[in-house]
């Protein structure tokens, strides 16, 4: 891989990827699903035995995932080998970015090992904070924000998660940030990002709504709405074979202490006194 990847840290398993694609593998994952009309620039497909996810996988069910023009991958369930193959289009860092940012959250996900967060998330004081917000909602520019007041990167846009002896975990997706949100890129490294496994203790959800009048503020979100907000934003891939799974996760990470909206002034003017709220909230409820 090309990009500069943790080579030290916590570890759940390991994933080969292999290249070449045996056609008995692209026999048995015949039937091809539009899964993305325009991801990255680029159209994504999903290939399978059956149309996809209308009913549980079952061990050694072949799956396919095709970026056109750039890259092939083909698997089967059960197994943590990945192979794959490069398009016309393809190089090193298109086959980097897609294994990295798209296709393992897709394969770890099926596989149940996690469940992926759609959200930025740091870490600030030793207390993993999480930011959960609709697409263009800014969470990625308060990460970013964060990030260079000197506090660590845990994503910029996918979480892995899991529960844990009753609490909600969650570690490193990549050492790289898109502040610019370039297409087909991780973007910009740092060597300020989180490498272990740790406990999601602080849950934000920015409020997308224009506050031109109003100073920052953070109030406690309790009840049904953190569930509802939590399902409606968070999860990554929404399959119905895995609904009740992800609802169950959902509520757990509903049952984090910390669960909090922000709303905030609209304005990169008005990030600093973003973060400075952020901070000295967590500062007082430790």
């Amino acid at each position: 891989m090309p990009y500069r990847l943790p080579t030290e840290g916590d570890s759940r398993g390991t994933i080969g990827l292999i290249h070449g694609i045996h056609s008995t593998l692209r026999s048995k994952a015949a039937i091809g699903t539009l899964l993305y009309g325009d991801y990255h620039g680029r159209r994504v497909f999903f290939y399978s035995a059956n149309q996809p996810f209308e009913k549980p996988l079952q061990t050694g069910d072949v799956l396919g995932y095709e970026v056109e023009g750039v890259v092939r991958f083909f698997w089967r369930f059960g197994e943590e080998r990945i192979y794959y193959e490069r398009l016309e289009g393809g190089n090193e860092w298109r086959l980097a970015f897609w294994f990295i940012h798209s296709l393992l959250p897709l394969y770890l996900t099926l596989e149940k090992q996690f469940v992926m967060l759609h959200c930025s998330a740091v870490e600030i004081d030793g207390c993993a904070v999480v930011f959960i917000a609709p697409y263009h909602a800014g969470k990625s520019t308060l990460a970013a924000a964060l990030l260079e007041r000197g506090h660590r990167l845990i994503t910029d846009d996918i979480l892995a998660t899991w529960k844990q002896e009753n609490k909600i975990y969650c570690t490193l997706s990549h050492p790289y940030y898109r502040p610019g949100r370039g297409k087909e890129t991780l973007g910009k490294y740092t060597e300020h990002f989180l490498s272990r496994f740790t406990e999601i203790e602080r849950i934000f959800l920015l409020d997308d709504r224009k506050q031109n009048n109003q100073t920052t503020t953070i109030t406690p979100v309790s009840g049904l709405e953190r569930f509802l907000v939590l399902k409606r934003h968070s999860i990554l891939h929404t399959f119905k074979t895995l609904e009740k799974i992800h609802d169950r996760h959902i509520l757990d990470l509903a049952n984090t202490p910390f669960v909090s909206r922000l709303k905030r002034r609209w304005g990169m003017d008005e990030i600093q006194n973003i973060c400075r709220t952020i901070e000295d909230h967590i500062g007082n409820h430790r």
